[in-house]
């Protein structure tokens, strides 16, 4: 049987596995004073997945797992008080949307110190994360 992959909108549905993509949560702060206000990235993300969410939803789709694809923040070396903050709402975010589901990371380049967070969270940071849907083995890497 062939398990369909959908894209919603910056997003892949493999099954009940949500899978998004370089947030660069943060990214924003780095303008601050100059053409954007800090949170409006992040307000977007969340408007965007409400959506997505919305969708599944409308479609009775039950997602149980979440992977991110690295470069869940922005800055390389430090966790800036926005990245904690927005990165613990963002993952409190997915937790209610999803309904529970597994969040699952993939460390990206721009997460050299993305631990401590998900520690805040109990979530793993891994490598890659190699998943069996139908048969079909998937492998997620940054």
């Amino acid at each position: 049987m062939k398990t369909p992959i959908k894209f919603l909108h910056d997003c892949l549905l493999i099954k009940d596995t949500l899978v998004i993509g370089d947030l660069h949560i943060g990214y924003d702060e780095q303008f601050h004073g100059k053409a954007m206000f800090p949170g409006m990235m992040i307000d977007n993300i969340k408007e965007k997945l409400d959506g997505v969410f919305d969708y599944l939803d409308s479609n009775n789709y039950k997602v149980k797992r979440i992977v991110l694809l690295g470069d869940v923040k922005h800055v390389f070396s430090q966790i800036t008080d926005i990245e904690w903050r927005e990165v613990l709402s963002f993952f409190d975010f997915l937790k209610v949307r999803s309904r529970g589901a597994k969040l699952m990371i993939v460390k990206g380049n721009h997460d050299t110190i993305l631990e401590p967070i998900c520690r805040k969270r109990y979530i793993d940071l891994k490598e890659y994360y190699k998943i069996v849907i139908d048969g079909v083995k998937y492998c997620f890497l940054h």
